[in-house]
């Protein structure tokens, strides 16, 4: 699914291959804690200082967020395959970067984490990534279409919905989901050591339709999942346990949501 692997010069290569979730679409999201240590044996250039180096291949329109923490005073740099690159650095003396953006070309990325001659030190490395086919739905989304993108987004705690925040806290968050007719209101939730995506249909829908969106989510999930049902609720759990997907019907509104474990 997705891999790492460490290269020469302490490189580590990234690889960020799409999960196949259905037949049409290749919704991928990946979240990644990546922990170094700057040492003296560490890489150094005159004018940049001493650093390690990541690369990651992405395509124009993916999103990353990026948040950097060290014991010493650190400086991201991202370069594009044109050689193009943006410096970000801690706005105070808490050694915490954060960087967000926009993939604006494909191709071999290079993210470098840097200090000082003299900085020596752990350094941890957070990245949440979102492909650009993954950020909004296709235009008019069907029930088994949400369940797969909303999969997706569930790999890395909703983050995109939580005000694109990768670290999670307790709260709600109101979303539009466009490109889909079937739900009319839509909210992240994040309580204890789980998020929750919520979808509800507003009052006075057949009860006909819950089975018959029941059954078409159970027909786009993978043999991974269990299914648990009554008459007004069904519930899929993944094998692992780590997921829940929950579909219940009351005083005629239709109620899906999707439920990921904090890791």
């Amino acid at each position: 699914m997705y891999g790492f692997r460490l290269i020469l010069s302490a490189f580590i290569f990234i690889i960020l291959s799409s999960v196949v979730f259905a037949q049409t679409y290749n919704f991928d999201t990946h979240m990644l804690d990546l922990k170094g240590e700057l040492s003296s044996d560490d890489a150094y250039q005159d004018n940049f200082g001493r650093f390690d180096a990541y690369q990651l291949n992405m395509n124009k329109g993916d999103y990353i967020k990026i948040k950097l923490k060290a014991d010493f005073f650190p400086l991201i740099t991202i370069v594009a395959p044109s050689g193009i690159h943006k410096i970000s650095f801690p706005d105070d003396q808490n050694p915490v970067v954060n960087l967000e953006k926009e993939i604006n070309e494909t191709g071999r990325w290079y993210i470098y984490v840097s200090g000082d001659s003299t900085d020596v030190g752990a350094h941890e490395l957070q990245l949440c990534y979102v492909a650009e086919n993954t950020r909004q739905l296709p235009p008019d989304s069907d029930i088994c279409t949400i369940t797969q993108f909303l999969l997706a987004h569930s790999k890395t705690n909703f983050f995109y919905y939580r005000d694109k925040d990768c670290d999670v806290e307790n709260g709600s968050w109101d979303v539009d989901l466009p490109n889909q007719n079937l739900f009319d209101n839509e909210e992240v939730k994040a309580k204890g050591n789980s998020v929750s995506f919520v979808l509800q249909t507003n009052s006075n829908v057949n009860k006909n339709k819950f089975g018959e969106w029941s059954y078409q989510i159970s027909e786009c999930l993978s043999d991974d999942w269990i299914e648990k049902g009554s008459d007004n609720q069904t519930v899929f759990i993944e094998s692992s346990g780590s997921r829940k997907i929950k579909i219940e019907y009351n005083s005629g509104k239709i109620t899906l949501s999707f439920i990921t474990s904090i890791k």
